[in-house]
């Protein structure tokens, strides 16, 4: 078995996993559309790393052709080469390919190169396996090795400078140390194919950590996502849960509420009266701060892993589209098409100025500005201050009249079992209104991940694959701006009918 680095880091990860990737078995749990962007946004940072020691070599990849990758490293060595891009070798069964490597007097130093903006201890184990593997090539010597992150705080201005972008990491003495570790690791793990089922792994943390696991419907539960799994308690850690379940506790029948918060003594309570649950002074307190005209708004960002547009940081939340609905007064019962005001930037351009001037055109000066989860809303508008002075005063008092639509459901104000945990509005509005709910399901973007990918895959697309976008991005938006609105509406109509009831 050829044990490559990131085999290594599966194995660390889970046994199991590496098992069933190794016998050929199909994940349950592939990688979804924003873990395949990251890998790509790993690609584009790897390209400008190699800025920093530029007219190296790099060493093709040829599918499956290990020994011929790393008899290119080598001769490339021979040649007299200073500095490598994606140096392969193949030693003792082990491959690994190194996204760095250049020669000083000392020695060779080996960089590996994330595309995230802080270190973690995965880089560490993956610098450390390729240490190991490096260390057994007599044709080299080594000297120091990093691992280069994107630094969080880099603001581009102008052309984007590789030696500001980047942090680098030394962790030779760190490395040096983990080699042991890493040594029976390795001999552990190649040892797993010889097993004839299956490692018996305990469920844990490690399920997402470094990676969320392909195969995790292999070990989770079946009930995980019934109404009265414990894994849908709200905010229990997934320690806890563990914990539970290793009690023989994996439904809401055999837990001691209790120990429980009062939010998750509600989600058992609406469960076993199969009603829902309503705390109807929490409901009037919300409805009695808000202001007519009502604005529905819901904003849609992107980001670049890499800096695009001056201002403009790593993994930036930059908002490049809203829809807002407005509800004249309570008598209106507007559709989906009245009182709509909706904008997206051009995909070639920065987006914020024209967003923010956009907004305050459209937005009313008066009235609740409604959203769902408004930290996320509250930090898009700070950005566009920040990035339009000569317009900051007038965003910054669009925040002082945001009220967040989530706060009756997560405040304990409504809880209905179809929830199973989440208040996130894609769990609400199924429960409450079902009919509006359909309409997501009948859109070609569905959620807020995807709808930044489509905004961004625009950049050098044609014009009529632009106009399709911007179609299926328009109707995405409109519909999450008027959820809220139906939302709304339907809380007003349960005050109204308990109180009816009381009389």
């Amino acid at each position: 078995m050829m044990l490559s680095k990131s085999k290594f880091l599966l194995g660390k990860q889970c046994q199991k996993a590496f098992w069933l990737k190794h016998t050929g078995v199909p994940e349950t749990n592939p990688k979804d559309a924003s873990a395949q962007s990251l890998i790509s946004a790993g690609n584009e940072v790897g390209e400008i790393a190699k800025e920093l020691f530029p007219g190296g070599v790099e060493i093709e990849y040829i599918n499956y052709e290990y020994e011929k990758m790393s008899e290119l490293t080598l001769q490339a060595i021979k040649d007299g080469v200073e500095s490598l891009y994606e140096a392969s070798f193949l030693k003792n069964g082990n491959f690994i390919r190194v996204d760095l490597m250049n020669k000083t007097s000392q020695g060779w130093d080996v960089y590996e190169v994330k595309s995230s903006a802080k270190l973690k201890p995965s880089h560490k184990e993956d610098l450390s396996f390729q240490w190991h593997v490096l260390k057994t090539i007599p044709e080299i010597e080594l000297n120091d090795a990093y691992v280069i992150t994107l630094d969080g705080d880099y603001i581009k201005n102008g052309k984007t400078n590789p030696g500001e972008l980047f942090k680098k990491y030394l962790l030779t003495d760190e490395i040096n140390l983990k080699q042991p570790q890493i040594k029976d690791e390795i001999r552990d793990i190649s040892l797993i194919p010889e097993f004839s089922e299956a490692p018996k792994i305990k469920i844990g943390t490690h399920c997402n950590n470094p990676h969320a696991c392909a195969y995790l419907d292999k070990c989770f539960p079946e009930n995980i996502k019934d109404k009265d799994s414990i894994f849908t308690l709200n905010n229990l850690p997934m320690t806890d849960k563990i914990a539970l379940l290793d009690k023989g506790i994996d439904t809401f029948d055999k837990i001691d509420k209790s120990t429980l918060k009062p939010i998750q003594q509600n989600q058992i309570t609406a469960f076993q009266n199969n009603s829902p649950l309503v705390n109807i002074d929490k409901l009037k307190n919300f409805i009695n701060e808000v202001k007519y005209p009502i604005s529905y708004f819901d904003f849609e960002t992107f980001t670049d892993v890499v800096p695009i547009f001056d201002g403009q940081k790593p993994y930036m939340q930059m908002p490049c589209q809203y829809s807002l609905h407005i509800q004249k007064n309570a008598d209106d019962k507007m559709s989906a098409n009245d009182s709509h005001h909706e904008f997206i930037a051009d995909h070639d351009i920065d987006p914020r100025r024209a967003i923010a001037k956009s907004m305050i055109r459209n937005l009313p000066t008066s009235g609740s500005i409604m959203a769902y989860n408004i930290s996320f809303e509250k930090a898009c508008i700070i950005t566009l201050a920040e990035h339009c002075p000569d317009l900051a005063s007038e965003l910054l008092l669009l925040n002082e009249r945001l009220m967040d639509l989530i706060v009756p459901f997560k405040g304990g104000g409504y809880y209905h079992s179809d929830f199973r945990g989440s208040f996130s509005i894609k769990s609400v509005l199924p429960a409450l209104c079902p009919e509006e709910d359909k309409n997501y399901k009948e859109l070609a973007i569905s959620e807020g991940g995807s709808a930044a990918l489509v905004y961004k895959n625009m950049r050098g697309k044609s014009q009529e694959e632009v106009k399709i976008s911007r179609e299926e991005l328009f109707k995405y938006c409109s519909v999450d701006s008027y959820a809220m609105f139906a939302l709304y509406q339907k809380l007003l109509i349960i005050v109204k009918e308990r109180e009816k009831n009381w009389i």
